[in-house]
């Protein structure tokens, strides 16, 4: 999945970055990670499996402040879908980083 389909809300009530735990988890076909972000700017978000092999990038793109929601079903970069099992999602946005543990089920 690409930023462009996500979901974005105001900056209201934003006083620091976050990055929720995804819902639902686990999941079979989609899952959505929110965050949200105090200042515009580079915002990262990977999914990465149990070995540290990066499966798909989600969000690599200049983000506006404010509440945001990207969904992943459970594919990777290559389009195929990924095996059941665990996988971190690892935001970045400037300085502030957080992975959650995503559990995918087939």
């Amino acid at each position: 999945d690409t930023f462009t389909g996500a979901d974005s809300g105001p900056l209201d009530g934003v006083v620091e970055n976050r990055f929720e735990r995804s819902h639902p988890n686990p999941f079979r076909g989609q899952t959505s990670l929110s965050f949200a972000i105090v200042h515009s700017g580079l915002v990262k978000l990977r999914i990465y499996d149990i070995g540290g092999r990066l499966v798909t990038t989600l969000v690599d793109d200049p983000v506006e402040a404010g509440r945001h929601t990207v969904h992943w079903d459970g594919r990777t970069a290559s389009g195929r879908r990924a095996a059941s099992g665990i996988y971190f999602a690892r935001f970045t946005a400037g300085s502030f980083h957080q992975v959650r543990r995503i559990t995918l089920l087939r």
